[in-house]
């Protein structure tokens, strides 16, 4: 196991959320979440998850602490389902790289 698990991995400032809003549903108020996987040896072991108007203190780190197949979607979507219910708001999850997040999220699907 990775000896920085508790480390917040500062994302550059190139992943504005301005881009995201443009566009969307008048009636309810968007929320982005940035996610963010870390792995060591090609599996997952920490999901970030970063919310609106938090500071980088209040990042959400969540262990991957179970084993097996599809762990870490499950945990993802657990995560999920437990902040994003609020029906006034539009909830977009921003991977902050997106392709290598996928392989880790559905990486173990046949």
């Amino acid at each position: 196991m990775s000896d920085y698990l508790e480390a917040r991995i500062r994302k550059p400032k190139r992943f504005r959320l301005t881009p995201l809003h443009r566009g969307r549903s008048k009636s309810r108020t968007p929320i982005v979440i940035g996610f963010d996987t870390e792995s060591e040896k090609a599996r997952p072991f920490l999901l970030q998850f970063s919310f609106p108007d938090e500071p980088i203190e209040n990042t959400l780190l969540v262990p991957v602490s179970a084993r097996g197949k599809h762990a870490a979607l499950r945990l993802f979507l657990r995560v999920l389902h437990e902040h994003c219910w609020k029906r006034k708001f539009e909830y977009l999850v921003y991977g902050f790289h997106l392709a290598y997040e996928w392989t880790q999220l559905f990486g173990d699907f046949d």
